[in-house]
């Protein structure tokens, strides 16, 4: 009996009912899980964040794109549109892709840590979205649903943050959003976006649908919930791109309505309070973007909520892509390796800010990041899909037909919230979940556009013959193939972080280091992360040096330090291996060797201080690898070339606290204290605005028991510099010595402040309040960690090199939590 491989019972009978089902299943998991991704999670303290919607998204893709393709089979044809919207994506897919497989760094480039937003994986998961959501063509039922969704998980979103706000950050924490600017959408200025869209979206409604009265009220609270927590993150690019919109709004009004006069004698009859809605937006829009920082402030203080970004400027990521493109012009460095870039190619005078050892893993915005990644090959896949989505939004506009008012309603605010969520990928690093939603957006607009505007199809039908019945079966099973596997290897790689971060998380003081390390190992063999490796080479680095402390080791101990040293020296060489552009890991197996040599094995410093040198290849601006060089040295012996080293480091970052403490450790162990006091004084006069020089006199000073003398020093320093929090610490040993216990409790404050966390600090101010004094000298004072970009409280001097920018005002009063990109 000849059975037929499909059953194509629609021809001539109308729409096959099984077919249409398996469709509009697609169509709910991508309302499912377009609506609800600003607030859908994984609830656990092991799994990235963001990777987690990542991962749920990259599910239920798959499996609406599983049903759509048992609906092509049932059907036993396909009709295939494809505009040049999509021509762009996909190219920039296949780009990143073959950039991945050709950086160097595979594992990072294809999936990243957690899937992260500049992979090849997120690229392509971007794409599928885009094109499944086409589906939404054959129902606009489902689009205002989606619509539905979105809007109600922007109430759970404004009901989240009020009662966080009111009752505090501890409240609905799930002990994943410890701070008061953590979001269910993956970050603050993100979340502002989001509301920036419900903006939009609410506005074109009561422009062009026939709501009630009733559903106005509505859409205006919504809208007016979106403003209250736009006002409370306060981010400035969504304040322009809603004062634009609003602005083009109110203009349209305006002149619609004389138009509509001088050729029907009459008025429009859009309800007046429409129009009040868009100039209120619009007034509100232009105070905060006049009002800046002084209104933010205003908000902020009394909500107890601030908040900065930073990110590298304009000027700075165009001179690393300059750079890369001298190097490799047409795919660029790789996807989601900006940071190895970065580290390379960065600008000398970084090394002044406190930002000088930020790893910053994205560039000015997340479009121009991704040119660094993909080359020109990856601006020109962009283009095409830029210009392709520019011109389905001009021919939609002007050729659509106005029959259907839902579905225009549809085209014109998926094409708004398309060109306004890229435009954010323009100038912003938008979190994945926008990006994502991104994705969705574009592709609603795209159902519409190929609903209401005729074009040629790609058509195969099983009825054409038996080859055609094949050719859709190789593409059914192409397509899931691909689709699948895809997910299958990003699964695996965040359950290796999961694992990993478990691992980490649930031990606890007094655990055995290689319990734990087989723990790591098992995470290792689900996906080779050179991350893992590291941190197994550290914990037995840990280990060598935990036997060098003990006074006279015996045999048990001396066994123990050579088993971690081989695991440590085997771990090192995988993470060098796994991913030899990061300066981290060859550091590793550099201080390895330098522990190794420490105990006179032979060779140990040579290949040390050649891991040390690759380091510095890999990150030639950083003047920590120079300290350990001198480190090294001086543990052989060599003082010269101690000096010689610790200066470079000097000489790459002048207020490198680290070094300056280093040298003035070798004039003091050296016995040439009073002649280095001279020479240090003679620089300090020379670069009188320089804090770090008046600080290593003050060290030098109280190594000579000057300590008057030291404390002016001090002084001097912290007037030129009030966030240098060595300069503070060592003079509040100072002032104890001098016993002014109370000024020496102010500057451990502050420095705490500064470091916040720091215990050693808290010690000290406990013990100045019981017993008025230190058992720490200042002669004998060790450096504490000085300010940086990612946790640091960040002003306005901090954004002058021009080097970073950030899209939150400084607040006046800077109490901000601060992030990196």
């Amino acid at each position: 009996m000849d059975l037929p491989l499909f059953h194509p019972s629609s021809v001539g009978q109308g729409k096959d009912k099984l077919a249409e089902h398996l469709k509009s299943t697609a169509r709910y998991i991508l309302i499912a899980i377009g609506g609800l991704l600003p607030i859908i999670f994984i609830p656990s303290i092991y799994l990235p964040f963001s990777a987690g919607k990542v991962l749920l998204v990259a599910l239920a893709a798959v499996v609406a794109t599983l049903f759509l393709v048992l609906a092509m089979l049932r059907e036993g044809s396909l009709s295939v549109r494809v505009p040049w919207v999509l021509v762009g994506i996909w190219s920039l897919a296949a780009v990143t892709l073959a950039s991945a497989l050709l950086s160097g760094d595979i594992r990072d480039s294809l999936f990243g840590n957690a899937l992260d937003s500049y992979s090849a994986f997120f690229v392509f998961l971007m794409a599928l979205l885009m094109s499944v959501s086409t589906t939404f063509s054959d129902s606009k039922q489902s689009v205002i649903k989606l619509y539905g969704v979105i809007i109600f998980s922007a109430l759970v979103l404004s009901l989240f943050h009020f009662i966080r706000l009111v009752f505090g950050p501890e409240v609905l924490s799930f002990s994943i959003f410890n701070s008061a600017t953590s979001s269910l959408i993956g970050s603050w200025n993100g979340l502002a976006i989001f509301y920036g869209l419900v903006v939009i979206l609410v506005l074109m409604a009561l422009e062009q649908l026939p709501l009630s009265r009733a559903g106005r009220y509505v859409g205006m609270v919504v809208l007016g919930l979106a403003l209250v927590m736009l006002a409370v993150i306060n981010f400035l690019p969504a304040w322009w791109i809603l004062g634009i919109v609003c602005g083009v709004s109110v203009l349209y009004g305006l002149v619609r309505n004389l138009w509509k006069k001088s050729a029907r004698g009459g008025s429009d009859n859009t309800p007046s309070e429409v129009f009040v809605t868009a100039v209120v937006v619009l007034v509100v829009s232009v105070i905060f973007i006049i009002g800046g920082s002084r209104v933010g402030s205003f908000v902020s203080e009394r909500l107890g909520v601030s908040y900065l970004e930073v990110r590298p400027s304009v000027g700075a990521t165009v001179d690393v892509a300059r750079a890369v493109y001298a190097e490799d012009l047409l795919l660029g460095s790789g996807p989601n390796r900006f940071v190895d870039a970065w580290r390379i190619n960065k600008d000398s005078a970084i090394n002044q800010t406190i930002f000088w050892n930020t790893p910053f893993d994205s560039g000015f915005s997340y479009v121009t990041t991704s040119f660094i990644g993909t080359g020109i090959l990856g601006i020109l896949a962009y283009l095409v899909f830029a210009a392709g989505l520019l011109w389905s939004g001009f021919r939609f506009i002007t050729q659509a037909p106005n029959t259907d008012r839902f579905w225009h309603f549809i085209g014109l605010s998926s094409l708004a919230s398309s060109v306004y969520l890229f435009v954010m990928s323009v100038i912003y690093v938008p979190p994945p979940s926008i990006l994502l939603l991104f994705a969705i957006t574009t592709g609603v607009f795209l159902s519409a556009y190929l609903r209401l505007i005729p074009s040629r199809a790609f058509s195969i039908s099983a009825e054409s013959g038996r080859v055609y019945g094949l050719a859709l079966i190789a593409i059914a099973v192409l397509v899931l193939s691909a689709v699948g596997y895809a997910t299958y290897a990003g699964t695996n790689q965040l359950m290796a972080v999961y694992k990993f971060n478990h691992a980490m998380g649930t031990a606890v003081e007094g655990d055995d280091v290689n319990a734990i390390d087989d723990k790591i190992v098992s995470a290792f063999d689900l996906a080779r992360n050179d991350a893992f490796a590291q941190q197994i080479a550290f914990h037995q680095l840990s280990q060598m040096r935990a036997v060098l402390t003990v006074a006279e080791p015996g045999a048990i101990e001396q066994q123990n330090f050579q088993t971690s040293a081989a695991r440590a020296i085997e771990a090192a060489n995988s993470a060098v291996n796994l991913d030899p552009t990061d300066p981290y890991n060859h550091q590793l197996l550099g201080q390895i060797y330098s522990t190794l040599a420490l105990v006179g094995v032979e060779g140990a410093s040579d290949r040390a201080r050649e891991s040390y040198n690759i380091a510095k290849s890999y990150d030639p601006q950083s003047p920590i690898f120079d300290l350990l060089v001198a480190d090294l040295a001086l543990g052989s012996g060599d003082t010269s070339g101690a000096r010689a080293a610790a200066e470079e480091a000097v000489r790459k970052k002048g207020n490198f606290t680290e070094a300056l403490f280093f040298l003035a450790q070798l004039d003091i162990n050296e016995g040439n204290v009073e002649r280095a006091i001279v020479i240090v004084n003679g620089v300090a006069q020379l670069e009188p605005q320089n804090p770090a020089r008046r600080y290593q006199l003050g060290v030098l000073l109280a190594s000579a028991d000057r300590l008057d003398e030291a404390v002016m020093a001090f002084e001097a320093a912290v007037a030129l510099d009030p966030q240098y929090a060595n300069a503070r610490y060592f003079l509040a040993l100072g002032y104890a010595e001098q016993g002014e216990v109370e000024k020496a409790i102010e500057q451990l404050t502050i420095v705490r402040g500064l470091n916040e966390g720091n215990e050693a600090v808290d010690v000290l101010i406990e013990q100045l309040r019981e017993e008025g004094s230190l058992s720490t000298s200042l002669t004998a004072g060790e450096v504490v960690p000085e300010r940086d970009g990612e946790n640091g409280n960040v002003t306005e001097e901090d954004l002058e090199s021009g080097l970073v920018t950030s899209p939150n005002p400084v607040p006046e009063e800077n109490t901000t939590n601060t992030e990196a990109e």
